[in-house]
């Protein structure tokens, strides 16, 4: 036993040199260092996870960083899933004090098996808002979502990445989900990742990007850009209050500018189209910016999100 905590020891002089090592190097740049990365999964804590021994961990990387780069954002090692053992873990760490020196909680929002409707993520992302309001009533750190993405070969029904139908289904996926952060309250996250990871259209892995291996834009990426170049200067006041004519599964989304209003319809169910009168002063557009017509709109779940732009 002794011998153990006498490695242990060594471990962390040897990982707070590093640290502290990397934030001097770091120092006055506009970055945000992460300290672990899904800590709370065996795969990367071997051989169990353990909160106790990460909130360890935690507490010298950030008394490192903050010794030479005290203006450095820190963010807690980003925690896989939305279950109970989760929460527990997170509570942990919070409840020993090791996170306190930091000023983001992480988390990954991916969806089940990384193919499932982002919006279920809603109310996950409450839960842990209202565990870390009350365990932290002082000063709740906010949630950075440091990792989530959606990969073409999944969404593809022949699990080909690099077909039609799974790049669209990307696209589709990627907006809903950012949307969502956004009414979620995560308005920090990094997908993942930027550019394809190597040519196999039927490895998941290497289709998670909206740039393909060659560093074309895919559909994602022509409908990132498309979503915050609607959304511009404008500002998030929320999601529409579900009418009882409404099916529940449309979402809308307000955004207010300075002479106008964006509202920023989806749906998150395949079978059940919604179509939408506008007002006659509108303009809409589809998920790729393109021209609708004015009068009426179908809001369906394949062809992501519509921009409806009303004047003041």
């Amino acid at each position: 036993m002794l011998q153990w905590l006498v490695e242990a020891a060594d471990q962390l002089e040897a990982f707070s040199r590093y640290v502290k090592a990397v934030a001097s190097h770091l120092k006055g740049k506009p970055v945000a260092l992460e300290v672990w990365n899904e800590p709370n999964l065996k795969g990367f804590w071997p051989p169990a996870p353990s909160a106790q021994e990460y909130g360890r961990l935690l507490r010298v990387a950030i008394a490192a960083i903050r010794a030479v780069n005290p203006d450095a954002t820190i963010i807690t090692g980003g925690l896989a899933g939305w279950d109970d053992p989760t929460w527990r873990y997170l509570a942990d760490v919070i409840q020993s004090g090791a996170a306190d020196g930091a000023d983001y909680l992480g988390v990954h929002t991916y969806t089940e098996r990384k193919v499932g409707e982002p919006e279920g993520r809603w109310q996950h992302v409450l839960r842990g808002r209202a565990l870390v309001e009350q365990l932290m009533p002082g000063r709740p750190l906010p949630f950075w979502d440091t990792e989530w993405g959606f990969s073409s070969t999944l969404l593809d029904p022949s699990a080909q990445g690099d077909g039609a139908t799974g790049r669209q289904a990307q696209a589709v996926m990627t907006v809903r989900a950012m949307l969502t952060w956004m009414v979620g309250g995560l308005p920090r996250n990094i997908y993942y990742n930027l550019v394809d990871s190597c040519r196999d259209p039927t490895n998941p892995e290497c289709n998670f990007g909206l740039f393909d291996n060659g560093g074309d834009e895919k559909p994602a990426m022509k409908a990132v850009k498309t979503l915050f170049g609607s959304v511009g200067e404008r500002t998030l006041t929320g999601i529409l209050a579900q009418a009882d004519d409404l099916p529940p599964w449309l979402n809308v989304a307000r955004f207010e500018g300075s002479n106008d209003v964006l509202l920023v319809a989806w749906t998150a169910t395949p079978s059940e189209p919604v179509t939408l009168r506008v007002h006659k002063a509108s303009s809409v557009t589809d998920m790729y910016g393109r021209r609708q017509g004015s009068d009426a709109v179908e809001v369906a779940y394949d062809r992501g999100p519509m921009y409806i732009t009303v004047p003041r």
